[in-house]
């Protein structure tokens, strides 16, 4: 495939049939014909389908990390959004892929970007209990005190489902203990007496200026 693709004017291809091309790459995990389309100068983030999929988000899906940082690394786009509004990150939260999570993250992916729910990549990590995301997503600078679309906040997600390592990490990463969300709840809220009691919790809170 590599050795035709350097005998044809892949230029005067289709975006149909480039995207089938890459396709094909990225199902047998071929850099060597990505490679081949890069050398004729093609423009990676002008091709997509009709749900604004783009080669890199196929990329993904696929679980082609060698083929991820290539396409990375000669200009794909690290946050360009589907039709449906998925960013290469969301996407690959979707894989439970540490490697192309951790992949994306070192290519800059906007680690603060939020889907239809207001929730950031951080959200979901939370929710899941996927403390080792939790603490790289934490390094890598994400917003702690950021807000889905009812005004909670990651912490009081953490607090609500009794995950005490990810409500320390989120305390020692800068997360306010006092925010409210929509309803005036707080994260001591979620962990005291009336709403279930989580001891350790809302002892950690507690002593922590949580009110």
């Amino acid at each position: 495939m590599a050795n035709l693709l350097l005998s044809q004017k892949v230029l005067n291809l289709s975006n149909e049939d480039l995207l089938d091309i890459i396709k094909l790459s990225l199902r047998n995990n071929d850099v060597k014909i990505l490679e081949c389309l890069f050398k004729n100068n093609i423009q990676v983030n002008e091709i997509k389908d009709k749900y604004g999929y783009h080669p890199i988000h196929f990329a993904i899906k696929n679980k082609k990390l060698e083929c991820i940082d290539y396409l990375l690394e000669n200009g794909a786009s690290i946050n360009e959004k589907t039709k449906d509004g998925y960013s290469p990150l969301f996407l690959a939260y979707d894989t439970h892929d540490p490697l192309i999570i951790e992949s994306l993250i070192r290519h800059n992916a906007d680690i603060n970007d939020v889907n239809k729910e207001g929730e950031t990549i951080l959200f979901l990590a939370v929710k899941d209990n996927d403390i080792e995301l939790v603490k790289c997503l934490i390094n890598n600078n994400a917003n702690v005190n950021v807000k889905d679309k009812d005004e909670n906040t990651p912490l009081m997600i953490a607090s609500h489902e009794r995950y005490f390592q990810i409500v320390r990490w989120l305390v020692k990463g800068g997360a306010n203990i006092n925010e409210k969300n929509k309803y005036h709840d707080t994260a001591l809220y979620y962990s005291s007496p009336n709403y279930g009691y989580k001891k350790e919790i809302y002892n950690f809170l507690k002593v922590r200026g949580a009110c």
